[in-house]
């Protein structure tokens, strides 16, 4: 099936917003990539049951689905398949990333948040609608037998 323009562009700038994020400061001075990074300093907190340090294990989650996105819509245009696990996926990322927010803001105030969180978390939203623009294609099964 033909892919259309609007899901490849919203992808475009989704993937663009997410590599540019982390190059500005995400965390009060912290730029996104060491923000990104700090997993041995949340895991032994994680181990504990702190709720904000296993939402933040799970950001990796969200960054992994960011990353394989641009395969799962090159491969969508031939298999429904791939189509319907990138809208399930992106979904449930955005869905992390964004709760993640929501739990920031009750421990640290608004400022200490700053363009490259928006950024990074805006670019999931983006990858949604490209997930939902995506054309999905039905193979037809032929028969054999005639």
């Amino acid at each position: 099936m033909k892919t259309t323009f609007n899901h490849w562009l919203f992808g475009f700038v989704a993937w663009v917003g997410f590599v540019v994020s982390f190059f500005l400061p995400a965390f009060d001075q912290m730029p996104g990539w060491r923000a990104a990074i700090l997993q041995k300093f949340f895991w032994p907190q994680a181990m504990q049951g702190n709720p904000l340090a296993i939402h933040y294990l799970l950001l990796t989650f969200a960054n992994l689905v960011m990353i394989i996105s641009p395969f799962f819509m090159a491969w969508g245009a031939e298999d429904i398949r791939f189509v319907k696990w990138l809208r399930g996926l992106s979904l449930a990322a955005t869905v992390v990333v964004w709760l993640f927010l929501v739990q920031l803001q009750g421990i640290h105030s608004a400022y200490d948040l700053r363009i490259g969180y928006f950024l990074w978390a805006g670019s999931f939203v983006l990858l949604g609608v490209a997930a939902v623009l995506q054309p999905a294609t039905v193979k037809a099964k032929v028969d054999p037998a005639g």
